[in-house]
């Protein structure tokens, strides 16, 4: 049921009117964005909306993995939007804030508790995979592990840095999804350990969506995506969803103020949603399966 509902989610930008009992903006947003903010909560509730009419929400656990310094901020704001409205749908909704929680992000022999499995050459990704397997992880990691195994959905929430996620999630991704939890190959992509599960990227960019187009100088974003959604996400087998975009709010909010015209009338998110596997790389990926194919048979 998931992967079809992943299915019909991809590709697919929901709109719908902003019904009453969201809150107050002026509460909630920060100053000067209450205009991104309205959209955004706009597409909160008609996403929200769009998954129960697919599939009942209410019971479903969902884990937000948080990655901004600011509580104040407009990724706060949207992380803090999310929580509210999910938990009216009906779902237990956990927070895992990591510049709160003081994540950390770096891979190191402090992750595993006792004997190294080869002291004489460390080796991160098979001492984490031997300790996970014999129970020897740190408490930090475990507990992470438990939140990500209770979840039907994990949305990541925080501002694009130089085409990538912060440091801080990516170490969360590096050390939390390991193998043995996560993967275990040839157990990966559709056969994945996680993957009965959905993930989902919401964030913020600093340039506009014109920069990020196909004509663009960053190209289509789907190409700057395809590293975590595919390479990561779903190689631990999550169904992902189309991604909640926030193109440029600084520079909306900067020109707003100026006076120079107020947002696009299409709004701040991507009109569709991008397909997790770009057009180049669909050769490749056939190549590869038959490489694995070739190897694993």
């Amino acid at each position: 049921m998931r992967a079809k509902l992943a299915s019909r989610l991809v590709g697919e930008q929901l709109e719908a009117s902003l019904p009453a009992g969201l809150g107050d903006l002026s509460l909630s947003c920060p100053p000067g964005y209450c205009a991104v903010f309205r959209i955004f909560q706009n597409h909160i509730f008609s996403t929200a909306t769009n998954l129960q009419g697919v599939e009942k929400m209410a019971g479903k656990d969902v884990l937000i993995v948080y990655a901004h310094q600011e509580p104040k901020s407009l990724n706060g704001s949207f992380k803090t939007l999310t929580v509210e409205e999910l938990k009216k749908q009906g779902c237990t909704v956990t927070v895992s804030d990591l510049y709160e929680m003081q994540f950390e992000p770096r891979t190191t022999k402090k992750d595993i508790v006792g004997e190294l499995y080869n002291p004489d050459h460390f080796n991160y990704g098979t001492e984490v995979w031997k300790a996970y397997e014999n129970g020897c992880l740190t408490e930090d990691l475990i507990e992470e592990q438990k939140k990500v195994n209770k979840a039907d959905l994990v949305i990541f929430q925080f501002p694009l840095y130089w085409f990538s996620m912060p440091a801080i999630l990516k170490g969360w991704m590096d050390r939390v999804l390991v193998q043995g939890f996560a993967h275990d190959f040839p157990k990966c992509y559709d056969s994945g350990l996680l993957k009965n599960k959905l993930a989902l990227l919401s964030f913020t960019t600093g340039g506009d969506e014109d920069m990020y187009s196909r004509r663009g100088p960053s190209d289509n974003i789907r190409y700057l995506l395809w590293p975590i959604q595919h390479g990561i996400l779903h190689f631990c087998g999550f169904s992902i969803l189309s991604p909640q975009i926030c193109f440029a709010p600084e520079v909306r909010r900067r020109r707003k103020k100026q006076g120079k015209g107020s947002f696009p009338s299409g709004g701040v998110f991507s009109k569709k949603g991008a397909p997790i596997l770009p057009e180049r790389a669909n050769g490749w990926t056939q190549l590869w399966r038959i490489i694995g194919i070739g190897f694993f048979s």
